[in-house]
Protein backbone atom coordinates (compact mmCIF):
# COMPACT_ATOMS: atom_id res chain seq x y z
CA UNK A 1 0.00 0.00 0.00
CA UNK A 2 1.29 3.44 -0.95
CA UNK A 3 1.56 5.91 1.98
CA UNK A 4 -1.10 8.63 1.83
CA UNK A 5 1.54 11.36 2.19
CA UNK A 6 3.04 10.42 -1.18
CA UNK A 7 -0.22 10.78 -3.08
CA UNK A 8 -2.22 13.68 -1.68
CA UNK A 9 -5.60 14.36 -3.34
CA UNK A 10 -4.38 17.34 -5.40
CA UNK A 11 -1.68 15.15 -6.97
CA UNK A 12 -4.32 12.52 -7.71
CA UNK A 13 -6.45 15.10 -9.52
CA UNK A 14 -3.53 16.36 -11.61
CA UNK A 15 -2.81 12.81 -12.77
CA UNK A 16 -6.52 12.38 -13.56
CA UNK A 17 -6.25 15.27 -16.00
CA UNK A 18 -3.40 13.45 -17.75
CA UNK A 19 -5.64 10.40 -18.04
CA UNK A 20 -8.43 12.48 -19.54
CA UNK A 21 -5.94 14.01 -21.98
CA UNK A 22 -4.80 10.52 -23.04
CA UNK A 23 -8.42 9.49 -23.53
CA UNK A 24 -9.12 12.48 -25.75
CA UNK A 25 -5.93 11.97 -27.76
CA UNK A 26 -6.67 8.27 -28.27
CA UNK A 27 -9.88 8.99 -30.19
CA UNK A 28 -8.31 10.48 -33.35
CA UNK A 29 -5.22 8.25 -33.15
CA UNK A 30 -7.27 5.06 -33.38
CA UNK A 31 -10.00 6.49 -35.62
CA UNK A 32 -9.36 4.05 -38.49
CA UNK A 33 -9.34 0.95 -36.29
CA UNK A 34 -12.91 -0.02 -35.44
CA UNK A 35 -12.74 -1.38 -31.95
CA UNK A 36 -9.49 0.19 -30.77
CA UNK A 37 -11.06 3.45 -29.60
CA UNK A 38 -13.31 1.89 -26.98
CA UNK A 39 -10.65 -0.74 -26.18
CA UNK A 40 -8.07 1.97 -25.42
CA UNK A 41 -10.61 3.84 -23.31
CA UNK A 42 -11.37 0.64 -21.39
CA UNK A 43 -7.66 -0.01 -20.78
CA UNK A 44 -7.07 3.57 -19.62
CA UNK A 45 -10.07 3.39 -17.32
CA UNK A 46 -8.92 0.06 -15.89
CA UNK A 47 -5.52 1.60 -15.19
CA UNK A 48 -7.27 4.53 -13.53
CA UNK A 49 -9.25 2.16 -11.31
CA UNK A 50 -6.08 0.28 -10.34
CA UNK A 51 -4.38 3.59 -9.54
CA UNK A 52 -7.39 4.64 -7.50
CA UNK A 53 -7.42 1.40 -5.51
CA UNK A 54 -3.68 1.64 -4.83
CA UNK A 55 -3.69 5.28 -3.74
CA UNK A 56 -7.12 5.66 -2.07
CA UNK A 57 -6.68 9.41 -2.48
CA UNK A 58 -9.23 10.66 0.03
CA UNK A 59 -9.17 10.46 3.80
CA UNK A 60 -12.93 9.91 4.05
CA UNK A 61 -14.03 6.35 3.30
CA UNK A 62 -17.38 7.50 1.86
CA UNK A 63 -15.60 9.70 -0.67
CA UNK A 64 -13.31 6.86 -1.78
CA UNK A 65 -16.29 4.53 -2.20
CA UNK A 66 -18.30 7.22 -4.00
CA UNK A 67 -15.49 7.98 -6.46
CA UNK A 68 -14.85 4.27 -7.01
CA UNK A 69 -18.50 3.78 -7.95
CA UNK A 70 -18.27 6.72 -10.37
CA UNK A 71 -15.14 5.26 -11.97
CA UNK A 72 -16.93 1.91 -12.35
CA UNK A 73 -19.88 3.66 -14.02
CA UNK A 74 -17.48 5.12 -16.56
CA UNK A 75 -15.86 1.73 -17.18
CA UNK A 76 -19.26 0.11 -17.73
CA UNK A 77 -20.15 2.90 -20.17
CA UNK A 78 -16.99 2.25 -22.22
CA UNK A 79 -17.74 -1.48 -22.25
CA UNK A 80 -21.27 -0.72 -23.49
CA UNK A 81 -19.83 1.41 -26.30
CA UNK A 82 -17.53 -1.42 -27.36
CA UNK A 83 -20.27 -4.06 -27.20
CA UNK A 84 -22.59 -1.83 -29.23
CA UNK A 85 -19.91 -1.41 -31.89
CA UNK A 86 -19.94 -5.19 -32.35
CA UNK A 87 -23.73 -5.18 -32.49
CA UNK A 88 -23.66 -2.50 -35.19
CA UNK A 89 -21.41 -4.71 -37.32
CA UNK A 90 -23.85 -7.59 -36.98
CA UNK A 91 -26.83 -5.36 -37.75
CA UNK A 92 -25.14 -4.03 -40.89
CA UNK A 93 -24.64 -7.61 -42.12
CA UNK A 94 -28.45 -7.69 -42.24
CA UNK A 95 -28.87 -11.42 -41.60
CA UNK A 96 -32.65 -11.87 -41.29
CA UNK A 97 -32.21 -14.76 -38.84
CA UNK A 98 -30.34 -12.70 -36.25
CA UNK A 99 -31.25 -9.11 -37.08
CA UNK A 100 -34.05 -8.76 -34.52
CA UNK A 101 -31.87 -10.20 -31.75
CA UNK A 102 -28.96 -7.85 -32.42
CA UNK A 103 -31.21 -4.82 -32.76
CA UNK A 104 -32.83 -5.63 -29.41
CA UNK A 105 -29.45 -6.19 -27.72
CA UNK A 106 -28.12 -2.96 -29.24
CA UNK A 107 -31.13 -1.12 -27.83
CA UNK A 108 -30.80 -2.68 -24.36
CA UNK A 109 -27.04 -2.17 -24.07
CA UNK A 110 -27.48 1.39 -25.34
CA UNK A 111 -29.89 2.13 -22.52
CA UNK A 112 -27.48 0.65 -19.97
CA UNK A 113 -24.71 2.85 -21.40
CA UNK A 114 -26.97 5.89 -21.28
CA UNK A 115 -27.87 5.16 -17.66
CA UNK A 116 -24.18 4.79 -16.76
CA UNK A 117 -23.10 8.07 -18.34
CA UNK A 118 -26.12 9.82 -16.83
CA UNK A 119 -25.35 8.45 -13.35
CA UNK A 120 -21.66 9.33 -13.80
CA UNK A 121 -22.44 12.95 -14.70
CA UNK A 122 -25.11 13.40 -12.02
CA UNK A 123 -22.73 11.84 -9.48
CA UNK A 124 -20.05 14.38 -10.28
CA UNK A 125 -22.52 17.26 -10.04
CA UNK A 126 -23.59 16.00 -6.61
CA UNK A 127 -19.93 15.73 -5.57
CA UNK A 128 -19.36 19.29 -6.78
CA UNK A 129 -22.23 20.57 -4.64
CA UNK A 130 -20.90 18.67 -1.63
CA UNK A 131 -17.45 20.20 -2.17
CA UNK A 132 -18.91 23.68 -2.58
CA UNK A 133 -21.00 23.25 0.55
CA UNK A 134 -18.01 22.09 2.56
CA UNK A 135 -15.71 24.76 1.13
CA UNK A 136 -13.50 22.30 -0.75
Amino acid sequence: VVPQALVPPYNYHILSYYKKFCMIVSLPIFYELKHFQPAVLIVLQLLEIVRFLVTKPYFALWRNVYRFVLEMFLLIFFVCVMVNSYFIEEIVLNDPNTLDTYVRMYYDVGWVGFAMVFAFNIGFVILLFIDLGRGF
